[in-house]
């Protein structure tokens, strides 16, 4: 059996993982190649960060929640970016994108993170909204 060369089978990957926003496991697969690449730009054009921030603080005021958004959307960003836990842990791990799930413009998208030390398997679902005909995230681990 003939081997393929590495390269060829790099490029394949960069270019099946780089289409992102057809759909939502092309969202998925797309976010976390720009974690991986440290990718800031590309991260910010997959999130949705109002939707994910204000889901989790629905008792604050409106100014409240402005601030809030601003914060937390930065301490996300940091987590994702350089030595960030997320990034870290995208890093660290096997990541196998499972199906994904769609009704009108709400989806998830089954995720497991494998570490690659322990064998230790965590799963999750990243939540998507389509926005403009384009999946936006957002929930993710």
């Amino acid at each position: 059996m003939k081997r393929i060369p590495l390269y060829i089978i790099l490029i394949a990957l960069i270019m099946l993982l780089g289409c992102g926003g057809s759909n939502p496991r092309d969202t998925v697969k797309s976010f976390v190649t720009h974690v991986v690449e440290n990718d800031s730009t590309g991260i910010d054009s997959l999130v949705d960060w109002n939707s994910m921030i204000t889901g989790r603080l629905q008792d604050m005021s409106p100014e409240d929640s402005s601030e809030a958004i601003v914060y937390h959307r930065g301490n996300f960003i940091e987590s994702l970016l350089d030595s960030g836990s997320r990034r870290r842990n995208y890093l660290n791990s096997q990541i196998v994108i499972g199906k994904a799930e769609a009704d009108d413009s709400v989806a998830n998208v089954e995720v497991s993170f494998i570490d690659r030390t322990t064998g230790v398997q965590n799963y999750t679902k990243m939540l998507l909204k389509l926005h403009d005909d384009q999946w936006k995230i957002t929930y993710f681990y």
